[in-house]
């Protein structure tokens, strides 16, 4: 909960929409925030559920079931979209999304050729860069994998893998949803990642599970580091979502859950040679 004074103190301005199928209101709000770039901005629109439909709108049975096939033909009407069939999409909106796709493909020739440029001129970057995003990660870090005969806390042993391997896998980068110190998740020889030093490798997610699983998949997804992060057990469901995401879309990315004093991260490594995954 939040009360109006709170919001102006936490950001530098706020814009309200008050219809988000406005799309010109809702431009202008965008516009308006990206001028002003140099303080944090939020944009409150106001919604409704099932807008459009004549006899659901902003009801619960517009959330909870289908509007049904008449009301879906009412709500089509209501809208103005004067097509009888069930799925269809206009000509002119095919022709939209064409011209998208051909920006793309001229956007990613430019890249090639520049990439290409970038080869000749650094040929050992360029190798690293290419091995990084096609997952080849040598098998030198394997090499350095501790082995331990004491008995030890498992968050403790993946604390030592983590930063036995840190150095011969450059891209192994993360943290902790303010838990390192409990779940042994800090990169010792490494500093923080800030808008200052991009060059960190340990993240400080805050208390923020969520958003920590959401960025971790969107890390893994465009490809190029191997992130991981880490909280407690029982506050699985936060992250659930992205966790669930990662699993769905196979993504190489590793999170860590502490369960008094259990954390696994040493057998992963050794059954997987491109730190694909962590089972619990």
């Amino acid at each position: 909960m939040m009360f109006k004074k709170d919001l102006k103190l936490m950001v530098g301005m706020f814009y309200r929409v008050n219809n988000v199928n406005n799309l010109a209101e809702l431009e202008n709000a965008a516009n308006l925030a990206r001028q002003n770039s140099d303080k944090p901005c939020l944009i409150i629109t106001r919604t409704h559920i099932g807008y459009g439909s004549p006899n659901k709108q902003d009801s619960a049975s517009a959330h909870g079931a289908p509007l049904g096939v008449e009301e879906v033909k009412l709500t089509k009407k209501n809208l103005g979209w004067n097509y009888e069939e069930e799925f269809f999409i206009p000509e002119e909106v095919k022709k939209h999304f064409a011209g998208i796709k051909e920006c793309g493909n001229e956007a990613e020739e430019i890249w090639k050729k520049q990439f290409d440029n970038f080869k000749k001129k650094f040929p050992s970057e360029a190798e690293l860069f290419e091995k990084i995003f096609d997952g080849d990660l040598g098998d030198e870090w394997e090499k350095h994998l501790p082995t331990f005969s004491e008995a030890m806390a498992t968050r403790a042993a993946s604390g030592k893998v983590l930063n036995a391997i840190a150095p011969y896998l450059p891209t192994l980068i993360g943290g902790s949803a303010d838990l390192a110190e409990s779940n042994n998740t800090h990169l010792k020889d490494y500093k923080s990642f800030s808008a200052d030093n991009k060059n960190g490798r340990n993240i400080h997610f805050g208390v923020r599970e969520h958003a920590m699983g959401a960025m971790l998949n969107g890390m893994a997804l465009y490809g190029g580091v191997i992130p991981y992060g880490a909280t407690f057990f029982n506050f699985f469901r936060l992250p659930s979502s992205g966790s669930s995401t990662k699993c769905i879309d196979e993504t190489q990315n590793n999170f860590l859950f502490l369960l008094t004093i259990v954390l696994v991260l040493a057998k992963m490594v050794q059954l997987t040679n491109q730190l694909n995954n962590l089972h619990l």
